[in-house]
């Protein structure tokens, strides 16, 4: 990836939070960030950090070993600091197949949840995967990172992060781009029961988090079906391979049911007047999660300018990276767009 195809960046027309504010780095000894210990939080290379990237490893990989993936990005992304995190459960039976030692769980590689049957050696079916506690182990860390600095919902820690909601974005890849979709759906969902976010009867409802892209990483649960909550409203992207690049591959179909059925950023159905909805879908279609499709035999992360070209134009279209003045750091009521 190369830092000389920029993002072009245009303001949320309906922020949900001011412009001013200013996230605090978070704490390596915070509690919702035990789980994923060690974990590398590489602050915006810019003096004005505006967005927050959280990137989820794959099964048995190491948070070291994204760092250079991270730094591209950063040469890309504006204003933006990165969080890599660990994936919180061991795997000692890996560990000890890959060195042929006693297993050792303090050096075994990490899993997000328990993907092997112990028995067997082989990898468990997805309907047979539990990632609940990775998911409230995931959704513990968004509190802390999108409470406000003086908030008590964050734990003994003395409040969050401060990041707006719509300012964090998450990529994963393998198992942790699976963790990135459901727990940002997970989290959504419970914060929405918590009750609104606000007193506004608007259609379009705000952006509940930045974005989320997943390589190579599905969905495991199903969350179409009639009494079904309607969509997390924030942009989504799966990456998914197929050895002649099969948009309608029994795979691709399925993942984007599931997406239709769990992500979608744009107006909503409501009860105003249809004339009135189709206005305002003319104005900003409706997008669902997307899914897109690379060629490959087998899994693999983004690789070469064609492939991380889809990722860039997704993220300058779709995920609303923030890119302030510093006007709008101190409140001053002024935006810049950046072209």
């Amino acid at each position: 990836m190369s830092s000389e195809h920029p993002l072009t960046l245009t303001s949320p027309a309906a922020s949900s939070s001011s412009s001013a504010y200013t996230p605090t780095p978070p704490s390596p000894q915070h509690p919702s960030l035990q789980p994923f210990h060690p974990h590398f939080y590489l602050p915006s290379p810019q003096k004005i950090t505006s967005n927050l990237l959280i990137l989820l490893p794959g099964l048995g990989d190491t948070p070291a070993s994204y760092t250079a993936l991270a730094q591209s990005f950063q040469s890309t992304l504006p204003q933006t600091a990165i969080l890599l995190l660990r994936p919180p459960a061991p795997i000692p039976l890996l560990a000890a197949l890959e060195e042929g030692e006693e297993e050792d769980a303090s050096t075994a590689p990490h899993a997000w949840w328990d993907a092997f049957d112990l028995l067997t050696g082989d990898v468990l079916p997805p309907h047979a995967q539990n990632p609940g506690r990775c998911i409230a182990q995931l959704g513990a860390l968004l509190d802390y990172l999108t409470s406000s600095s003086s908030s008590s919902s964050s734990s003994s820690s003395g409040g969050g992060c401060g990041w707006p909601r719509e300012a964090v974005h998450l990529f994963g890849y393998g198992q942790g781009g699976s963790a990135a979709l459901e727990g940002a759906l997970t989290w959504i969902r419970t914060k929405r029961a918590q009750g609104p976010r606000s007193a506004s009867s608007s259609s379009e409802p705000a952006r509940e988090l930045g974005s989320v892209v997943s390589v190579c990483g599905p969905m495991l649960s199903s969350p179409g079906g009639r009494a079904s909550p309607r969509p997390a409203s924030l942009p989504v992207l799966l990456f998914l391979r197929h050895p002649y690049a099969d948009a309608s591959s029994p795979q691709a179909l399925s993942e984007r049911t599931k997406l239709r059925a769990a992500f979608a950023f744009g107006p909503t159905s409501s009860h105003e007047p249809a004339v009135q909805k189709q206005q305002q879908q003319q104005q900003q279609p409706r997008q669902e999660g997307q899914v897109h499709v690379l060629r490959g035999n087998e899994d693999a992360m983004l690789r070469g300018k064609p492939e991380f070209d889809v990722l860039m134009r997704f993220w300058a279209q779709s995920a609303g990276w923030r890119n302030r003045s510093s006007w709008e750091v101190q409140d001053e009521g002024v935006y810049r767009v950046v072209g």
